[in-house]
């Protein structure tokens, strides 16, 4: 949504493997902010040409240009249609505009949260996101003997509904929660901003670290 009357969305899609462009594809924005791709050839000359590709949109009107999304997935995640819900005014400083719309649907996705979540998360809050002992190195500079909170129970601790908003600021530090401030905590915003660099290069896609980790954490809520 939003965009203005002259905006369009541009789909940018390069290998993986070696950082080529293989194709690009503009179009317009409905007046109800909608837009579709159509379906892109990932074969070069018949031939496979790469397993994994990254991929970006951007919003462009007039002589703005910004990336709402961008995702690192493989030949086989690519192959079906991604639904996406895009809100430019979306609260959410270093997140991205645009988040998948139905995340506990996409295996790729909560994957890839959950990739991030062991090599980030799991020290602290444990590989099944029951909370456990800081580990000593992470003690707060305070000396308080801190314990990663139970992140299972997020939705139960607001009537059954999980707060993608509020767990995405809190994990990026634009809210501060009492893990946060006894200094045990990391703030992530930074790591996981998509601000300081418009493609990535190298292992890391930054800016597309922060949703996949959401979506991971919904799908470990338990249900009573």
């Amino acid at each position: 949504s939003g965009g203005g009357a002259d905006a369009g969305v541009t789909l940018v899609l390069i290998h993986r493997e070696s950082p080529d462009l293989h194709a690009r594809q503009q179009v317009p924005l409905t007046p109800d902010g909608r837009f579709r791709f159509e379906p892109i050839s990932l074969d070069v000359a018949g031939h496979e040409f790469s397993r994994s590709y990254r991929i970006y949109l951007h919003l462009h009107s007039g002589e703005s240009d910004r990336v709402i999304w961008r995702a690192q997935l493989s030949r086989r995640e690519i192959a079906g249609p991604i639904q996406l819900a895009c809100t430019l005014d979306r609260p959410i400083a270093l997140g991205e505009p645009c988040r998948v719309a139905d995340p506990l649907a996409q295996p790729w996705l909560l994957a890839d949260g959950e990739r991030h979540f062991r090599r980030l998360c799991a020290s602290c809050h444990g590989s099944d996101g029951r909370g456990g002992e800081v580990p000593r190195g992470a003690a707060s500079s305070s000396g308080i003997h801190a314990r990663a909170p139970d992140l299972t129970d997020l939705a139960a601790r607001h009537a059954g509904r999980f707060e993608r908003d509020e767990v995405a600021a809190w994990i990026e530090g634009r809210q501060i929660p009492p893990s946060h401030s006894r200094g045990s905590m990391p703030v992530w915003g930074e790591r996981l901003s998509n601000e300081f660099e418009r493609y990535a290069e190298g292992d890391e896609l930054l800016g597309a670290t922060l949703d996949p980790l959401v979506a991971f954490l919904e799908g470990l809520q338990r249900i009573d």
